[in-house]
């Protein structure tokens, strides 16, 4: 492992502690014979559009009204947690604060030091 990945690593858990979120992905088994699928871990959630673009735009009407977007939010763990799905939930809970979210995870990517995954958030 190069001295420049174990930085990354590092400086992936220092941002994490900044503004821990506590995590919890479920996931429904793949039949009905399956258990369902669940991991905890500290995280991060941040609120973004998806690099810059929202996942969904209303478009304004004639009158001239401002149009509406919906953003995702960003989710970043530490690289050696389990896979990421895309449809899985996430019930996230701020540490600092005691405010619960629920989202779903529109993509997930792992690199060699991090798991970042683009959040729809769903509203209850």
């Amino acid at each position: 492992m190069t001295q420049n990945l174990v930085a990354m690593r590092k400086d992936t858990a220092n941002i994490i502690a900044d503004d821990p979120w506590t995590i919890v992905i479920w996931r429904e088994g793949r039949t009905p014979d399956d258990a369902e699928i669940t991991q905890t871990f500290t995280g991060r959630l941040t609120p973004h559009g998806a690099r810059g673009v929202p996942l969904a735009l209303t478009p304004s009407g004639m009158a001239g009204e401002t149009p509406v977007s919906r953003y995702g939010w960003v989710l970043l763990a530490e690289w050696d947690i389990d896979d990421l799905l895309t449809n899985d939930e996430v019930r996230a809970t701020q540490d600092s604060t005691s405010i619960a979210r629920v989202f779903s995870i529109f993509y997930a990517a792992q690199y060699g030091y991090k798991w970042e995954a683009i959040c729809d958030e769903r509203q209850g």
